[in-house]
């Protein structure tokens, strides 16, 4: 950064101000599922770049339909994710090309990204996204999806009678405490928190579905983004706090950005 002072702007209005950037235009964009933590394992065997297997280290658990998340911690800023299409033993073959070389010794986490579970609030099933140590993340907006095979309105929960406790939405910050976002225990009360949204009736033999996007950047919106801090530990949770496996599926995505280090 250079040692010379900015220069002041003024506007028609006469308020004076310091002229800004974004530093955050060329970083890696970031589009996740909220997923609940497994187990973590490591690779067994450098990765090839193009492939769609890999082979980790015995004791994985893996199964078909679980999420992973692999990332070389020398090199936090490429990770890869993906969903898993067949388990052979120790190897394990995903629906997404091997982006990069990883070398033996890579974290691969293996996680559940469908929410339909039941949790209490005594003891909550806990979903999360999290920036890699050694990164921060920006988060722009959340976005759902449920699909079941009955249909679903403003009173209910997917298609699910309205919920007692809800589904909270929060950040866990560094120091241990947390900040509550918003609790949510009908599609109406996510919609008033958001107001995209749209509602899929059942055609052929589909199924009904709701989607609705939850947004914090941009001036019209909330105005801030939330920034989350790898190397803290800071991540953004919900935590499921009724028993949801009535509904056939259930899936959030986080979006937004990792932090370009200024210099």
């Amino acid at each position: 950064m250079s040692n010379n002072a900015l220069p002041l702007v003024t506007s028609a209005l006469g308020e004076i101000g310091v002229p800004v950037f974004n530093v955050n235009y060329t970083t890696n964009p970031v589009d996740t599922n909220f997923q609940e933590i497994l187990n973590v394992t490591t690779l067994a065997l450098d990765t090839v770049i193009g492939s769609n297997t890999f082979t980790v280290a015995p004791g994985h658990e893996a199964i078909i339909g679980d999420g992973i998340a692999m990332v070389n911690l020398a090199v936090p800023e490429v990770f890869l994710l993906g969903t898993i299409l067949g388990v052979a033993g120790d190897i394990i073959t995903i629906d997404s090309p091997i982006n990069k070389i990883y070398p033996i010794g890579s974290i691969v986490r293996i996680a559940n990204s469908n929410i339909n579970v039941a949790g209490t609030p005594a003891s909550p099933r806990i979903f999360g996204v999290a920036p890699i140590p050694g990164l921060s993340g920006n988060v722009t907006r959340m976005m759902i999806e449920i699909q079941d095979a009955q249909s679903m309105d403003f009173s209910t929960f997917g298609s699910l009678t309205s919920l007692t406790n809800g589904c909270l939405v929060r950040l866990k910050k560094a120091d241990g405490t947390f900040i509550n976002l918003f609790n949510w225990k009908n599609n109406g009360q996510f919609i008033l928190r958001s107001f995209d949204h749209n509602f899929q009736e059942k055609t052929g033999g589909g199924k009904h579905s709701f989607v609705s996007r939850r947004t914090w950047a941009g001036e019209e919106k909330h105005g801030v983004v939330l920034r989350l801090d790898g190397t803290l530990g800071e991540e953004i949770q919900l935590l499921v706090q009724d028993d949801l496996t009535g509904l056939d599926y259930f899936q959030a995505v986080i979006q937004g950005h990792i932090v370009q280090e200024q210099s």
